[in-house]
């Protein structure tokens, strides 16, 4: 099989030669050339990466995406409401003001960048009170054609580079996360508490919206690829009561998977925390994927647990947490990996569960290529 093949098929439940690999977004191994991003990856060039590149590349599966143009984490307000301009403060620190145009006056939000580290930090936002939040709500609405186009660039440009070697993805605002980015993540937890007829009522309005960019954007062209919503781990444990993820989130995710099954498009939640409670609602909304799986003591629940809630309908991707590619042995990586695949190779898609962000340290090296020959030793 094709890595596009392999993924596709692992994703839907049809059987696999092997269970695809993925190493997160970083390591680009369907590409010849690196990104030329040297602010925040930098490290990329150095030695110990580009070995492991070239390490896993015979064996890698490239599950790759973006966030399109046209979807926002800002109450889904119109695309061509939001602009962005960066400014290096110092050599080492970077900063991006974002200004959200609205008819009775703009309203912004800022995010600091650290040289060598592939995030951003959220240090300002736009809704500091509800009447911020109020006011992009009640901004009129359209869909912005401009993006739908530039949505439509985006992936056809991916989708060339991975060509047989990966499968592609576009990432979603989940509706309640697009209300959480408005405003300080403490507030909104308080708010879904003191005020949750408000919430509701705002997911109401942002469910609308990303359906009708879905139904505009899906309509224009025929997309082979996943759809991502996330991350709605602000509704698990230890955030919030576990059933508050049939509150805030099932409602309008379940409208929207609804949705684009009609456009017969895998379909994945992206979840972090404790999720032995929410594994259940993802199943039931009809989900075809769930990422990530995380054991305690960052989640609630094993990989074998989970593989037997969710028996052969759902395909779990994720499974190793990148606090143990830094903090563990080659011999505990190995283990883990022998362990998931013990679990059976259909409806699972091995990768990490949050991505590679900063230089590789000499024990991360050794146990990304333990875990590489964890894999191989299998497949062989």
């Amino acid at each position: 099989m094709t890595s596009r093949e392999r993924i596709k098929a692992a994703l839907t439940g049809k059987p696999v030669d092997r269970p695809p690999l993925n190493l997160g977004p970083k390591f680009k191994t369907f590409e010849n050339e690196l990104p030329d991003h040297d602010f925040l990856l930098g490290w990329m060039k150095e030695r110990e990466f580009l070995e492991l590149r070239e390490y896993v590349r015979p064996w890698s599966d490239s599950y790759c995406g973006f966030e399109p143009p046209l979807f926002n984490r800002y109450m889904m307000v119109s695309a061509n409401r939001i602009s962005t301009e960066t400014k290096n403060v110092s050599s080492d620190k970077r900063v991006i003001t974002g200004t959200i145009c609205l008819p009775d006056g703009n309203v912004y939000y800022e995010d600091h960048q650290t040289r060598g580290f592939d995030t951003s930090w959220h240090v300002a936002v736009p809704g500091d009170d509800l009447s911020a939040l109020d006011r992009m709500i009640s901004a009129p609405f359209e869909v912005h054609e401009e993006s739908v186009r530039e949505t439509i660039r985006r992936f056809e440009e991916l989708d060339d580079k991975l060509g047989d070697n990966g499968y592609p993805n576009l990432f979603l605002p989940s509706p309640a996360v697009a209300v959480s980015q408005g405003m300080h993540l403490e507030n909104f937890l308080e708010l879904c508490f003191s005020e949750p007829e408000t919430v509701h009522s705002y997911c109401k309005e942002i469910t609308r919206r990303i359906s009708i960019c879905i139904d505009a954007l899906f309509s224009m062209k025929k997309f082979d690829c996943a759809v991502i919503f996330g991350g709605s781990e602000q509704f698990t444990p230890p955030m919030m009561n576990p059933k508050s993820f049939d509150e805030f989130v099932v409602p309008y995710e379940g409208e929207l998977v609804k949705q684009l099954k009609k456009y017969n498009i895998p379909i994945e939640c992206h979840c972090h925390g404790k999720i032995s409670y929410a594994l259940g609602s993802i199943i039931k909304m009809g989900y075809d994927a769930t990422d990530p799986v995380e054991p305690p003591p960052q989640g609630d629940i094993t990989f074998n647990e989970a593989r037997k809630k969710a028996g052969d309908k759902l395909t779990l991707v994720g499974n190793i947490e990148i606090v143990e590619i830094e903090n563990g042995t080659p011999e505990q990586i190995k283990k883990h990996i022998r362990d998931i695949l013990a679990a059976g190779k259909d409806r699972l898609i091995i990768d990490d569960a949050a991505g590679l962000r900063q230089k590789i340290t000499e024990r991360m090296y050794l146990n990304y290529k333990a875990w590489i020959d964890a894999y191989r030793e299998y497949t062989i």
